[in-house]
């Protein structure tokens, strides 16, 4: 009983923090962006990664913090990265962190955005842009919510994130290489 009773506490106030107002901020002239705003708004309450597609300069970021608000983890970070302006070393100690020494001068180790997001929301931008190498290693960390920042030895510990909300330029088949 007092479990239901936590349980029922806590989706409450979840309830009570999600913030629409960034929705009601977006225009959206045609019925298909209307359905498509209704949508969004539906399934930024669902605890799940979300996969927002579309062109360039379309306002992805802009709808991806906008559900990051209305969603149970609203008041968590929100942290961006846009995966094409970047080489491959760079994303994965951004994405991932880095141990002491990973680098040459890599003094201190550093959080990745999944551990600094501490249960916020993660936007991926341009993924389709990343590296085969990368999005592997992305994948596995989607797949099962597990990592290791650069530099760690294969005993050290993993890291878990909570959510993610990406965005991608799909290639010619629409799917991310």
């Amino acid at each position: 009983m007092l479990k239901s009773t936590a349980r029922m506490g806590r989706q409450l106030q979840n309830l009570s923090v999600n913030d629409d107002t960034e929705f009601d901020h977006i225009v959206a002239v045609s019925p298909k962006m209307r359905h498509v705003l209704e949508q969004a708004r539906k399934l930024a309450m669902l605890d799940a990664p979300l996969l927002i597609v579309g062109d360039t300069g379309t306002g992805k970021d802009i709808l991806a913090r906008a559900c990051h608000l209305r969603s149970p983890r609203g008041k968590q970070p929100f942290l961006a990265l846009n995966c094409a302006a970047l080489p491959d070393d760079v994303v994965e100690s951004e994405l991932f962190g880095h141990a002491p020494g990973a680098y040459p001068n890599a003094l201190e180790g550093k959080k990745g955005f999944f551990e600094q997001a501490n249960g916020g929301s993660v936007l991926l931008d341009e993924i389709g842009e990343m590296s085969p190498r990368m999005q592997t290693k992305l994948l596995r960390f989607l797949n099962d919510g597990t990592f290791r920042r650069v530099g760690e030895e294969h005993g050290g510990a993993c890291g878990r994130a909570g959510d993610l909300r990406h965005a991608e330029k799909p290639d010619r088949t629409g799917a991310a290489r």
